[in-house]
């Protein structure tokens, strides 16, 4: 059954079962139960390609993630979806490995499919002009980044103040011997934050931070390397904190293995807080970036837009120390 054939048995007009299945109370109530009991008789529902032809919108939301399998991209994923649901909208998700290409492939498949809105998590602070050409038709939502271009709004997690607090509650044990363990790519929106949040936690505790930045590779295996080399070249350090979660698990099993305790050796506070935090032994310390408010202040965000309310160009999300026995 189309809209002709409910419309033709209901003995009506086809605007009016539009008006019906939209809503609208400029239908009697008479008609409107003759239309809806034939909805009901057919269980009919309105096509929604066909019908956003009509009401200029899909109700659906594109969101570009670089990668969904990162426990944190996942979190946000998992909220926007839930989220965008509360309010009616459908979800259109795209992987983008976080590159320029990958983000303008993704864009360009949003707006062939008349998406009503893109968010963007985890991408590279390297300028795309095509996210600010896409915001020229919709809203555009970047999540922990910032560009300055009209019709383009940020939802951000401070990782300054996070990393702050991190180096705070070091110094607060007396520890003064604090490395940071970078472990991601260095032209990340997140790798700069942190970079610049060690140093300002740094200096508010009357630390340098002069070569106390390490490079390693992000992962399991990456952390154990840093660890290994750390040691092997006697560099001097007391307290650690790394870019994810997963790094600092493997500097912990190093330090284990080369027989230094945790905390009382060597206090290791992660990133994220993600669900391996509380795996690791001893438990993980690490910075919360609450991707569950990350993802719903941009559902929020989007939905202020939609309905026409102004809005801030960057939302601000803080971050909170989650403290366990590695800290």
């Amino acid at each position: 059954m189309n809209i002709y054939d409910i419309a033709r048995e209901a003995g009506v007009s086809i605007a009016t079962i539009s008006r019906v299945v939209n809503g609208k109370s400029v239908v009697s109530g008479k008609t409107r139960k003759k239309v809806e009991a034939v909805l009901k008789k057919y269980n009919y529902t309105p096509d929604p390609t066909a019908r956003s032809l009509v009401v200029k919108s899909t109700k659906a939301v594109a969101l570009l993630a670089d990668d969904v399998r990162n426990p944190y991209c996942g979190g946000i994923c998992h909220t926007v979806e839930r989220e965008l649901s509360k309010i009616g909208y459908t979800t259109m998700l795209c992987n983008t490995g976080g590159t320029v290409q990958g983000i303008s492939s993704g864009l360009k498949s949003a707006l062939a499919r008349h998406a009503d809105a893109v968010l963007l998590t985890g991408m590279s602070i390297v300028r795309n002009d095509d996210i600010t050409a896409a915001a020229l038709n919709v809203p555009v939502i970047v999540i922990n980044n910032y560009i300055d271009a009209p019709n383009v709004y940020s939802v951000i997690c401070d990782e300054i103040y996070g990393m702050m607090l991190a180096v705070s509650q070091f110094a607060s044990q007396g520890r003064h011997e604090i490395i940071y363990v970078q472990d991601s790519d260095e032209n990340s929106y997140s790798t700069k934050k942190l970079a610049e949040g060690f140093d300002a936690g740094m200096a508010m505790n009357d630390l340098n931070s002069s070569g106390r930045i390490v490079f390693t590779e992000r992962g399991f295996e990456g952390g154990f390397a840093c660890a290994e080399a750390l040691l092997r070249d006697a560099q001097k350090f007391n307290a650690v904190v790394c870019g994810d979660d997963t790094t600092a698990a493997g500097f912990i099993k190093c330090l284990k293995q080369s027989y230094l305790d945790v905390p009382e050796d060597v206090s290791v506070i992660g990133f994220y807080n993600t669900p391996a935090a509380p795996c690791v032994t001893p438990s993980l310390s690490s910075v919360d970036c609450r991707s569950d408010k990350t993802g719903a202040a941009a559902v929020k965000l989007l939905s202020d837009l939609f309905e026409g309310v102004s809005v801030d160009k960057k939302t601000v999300i803080l971050p909170r120390l989650v403290l366990r026995d590695s800290a």
